[in-house]
Formats: structure tokens, sequence, C-alpha cells
């Protein structure tokens, strides 16, 4: 399964709830894996929402930061 999302630059709490629905809605295979490319934390990422559903999350960037697990 393949899940497209944007993660936007200013997050607040109604944002971040709109987005878990979101995940909510569209991942509906148990042990679903995320691939965020661009993942390097500059201002939040969506790791904690996807591992609270199960979901394995891979963070991949050209450069080494939070939240990069592949460069």
């Amino acid at each position: 399964m393949l899940v497209a999302a944007v993660w936007c630059v200013a997050w607040n709490a109604a944002m971040v709830r709109l987005f878990t629905e979101f995940a909510r809605a569209t991942i509906t295979q148990p042990n679903t894996t995320v691939l965020e490319v661009g993942a390097r934390d500059v201002n939040g990422n969506p790791r904690a929402i996807f591992e609270r559903l199960g979901c394995a999350y891979t963070g991949v960037d050209i450069e080494a930061g939070p939240n990069v697990d592949v460069l």
C-alpha cells in the first residue's frame, strides 16, 4: 500500500488531529510501511502518528539529522 501525504510547515493541534484522521482512514491494512522522503525534522514530523497506528516507518533524507534513518 502506498500512502502519500504532505507534512505541513506550521502544525498546531487541529492540524495534527486532521492528519491523524487522514492516516487512520487511509491505512487500512496491517503492517503498512511508511517511507518519508525528505524526513529530516526541522519543524515536526508524522513518525509518531504512523507508529501509533502500527506502521513501520523509515525516514530518508540527503542530510543527517533527527528523524533520518537512511541517507
